[in-house]
C-alpha cells in the first residue's frame, strides 16, 4: 500500500501529465506541483472529514489537536478504523478533483 505522501504526487503527475504542464520550466512546473499538491492535500481532508460519523469526527479531531499533520502511520490506523471503505471514497474524490482541473483546462484552451 502506498503512503499519502506517494499517492499525492501520484496524482499529481497525471494532473500535470494531463494539463500539458510537463513541458513547462523547470521552476514554474516546481510551483504549479506545489499549489496542485497542496490542493490536492486540502481535498484530501475535504472528502475525509465528509464521510465520518460523529464519533469519527470527535477521534480526528482528537488525532490532529497535539499534531496538526498526523505521522502516515497514525493516519493509516484512523482511517482503517473510522473509515474502513476510505480507499473507494479517497478515489471518488480524487477523480471528481481530476476532471473539474481538466475541465478549467478546456476552458483555457
Amino acid at each position: 500500500m502506498k503512503n499519502q505522501q506517494e499517492v499525492i504526487q501520484q496524482i499529481a503527475d497525471q494532473i500535470i501529465a494531463a494539463a500539458g504542464a510537463d513541458k513547462m520550466p523547470e521552476g514554474a512546473k516546481a510551483a504549479f506541483r506545489e499549489n496542485l499538491e497542496a490542493q490536492i492535500m486540502r481535498r484530501l481532508g475535504l472528502i475525509i472529514i465528509k464521510n465520518l460519523d460523529e464519533e469519527g469526527l470527535k477521534a480526528y479531531e482528537k488525532l490532529t489537536e497535539a499534531a496538526p499533520v498526523p505521522s502516515v502511520g497514525e493516519m493509516q490506523s484512523f482511517l482503517e478504523q473510522y473509515l474502513p471503505d476510505y480507499e473507494e471514497k479517497v478515489k471518488a474524490g480524487m477523480d471528481e478533483f481530476m476532471a473539474e482541473i481538466a475541465g478549467h483546462l478546456n476552458k483555457k484552451s
